[in-house]
């Protein structure tokens, strides 16, 4: 299912909406009832684990909450593009920004030397 990062980004009071929401669309022959079956599975999920996820992302240090943070952005960025795009292309656009991310510091310490050292370069003519 596709749609599981979606669903873990609704708050928890919606997820009964939906699931009527669901049993309806299933009863008008809209949906499937495996595909109801799974929304219903990650219901379930979602509501026993959701308090002991929060407990665990709480106790964790600020640097550790930015890196999964950063990751599920991309993981974000990755659906929608593939979304917009093809799966192939947001695949493409996501390597492309990951590896400019990790290239950043160097290029930053770089930047860092070239204005330490700029009034000692040799002048051009």
């Amino acid at each position: 299912m596709r749609f599981g990062l979606l669903l873990s980004l609704l708050p928890d009071e919606i997820l009964p909406l939906l699931l009527g929401v669901g049993i309806l669309a299933m009863l008008l022959g809209l949906l499937a009832p495996k595909t109801l079956l799974a929304f219903v599975g990650l219901f379930v999920l979602f509501s026993l684990l959701s308090p002991f996820i929060e407990d665990l992302i709480g106790g964790l240090s600020l640097w550790v909450q930015v890196l999964i943070l950063g990751f599920f952005g991309l993981a974000i960025l990755r659906g929608v593009f593939g979304l917009l795009l093809g799966a192939r292309a947001g695949d493409t656009l996501v390597a492309h920004l990951a590896y400019d991310l990790l290239r950043l510091p160097f290029r930053l310490v770089r930047g860092a030397f070239r204005l330490a050292f700029w009034p000692f370069r040799e002048p051009r003519l």
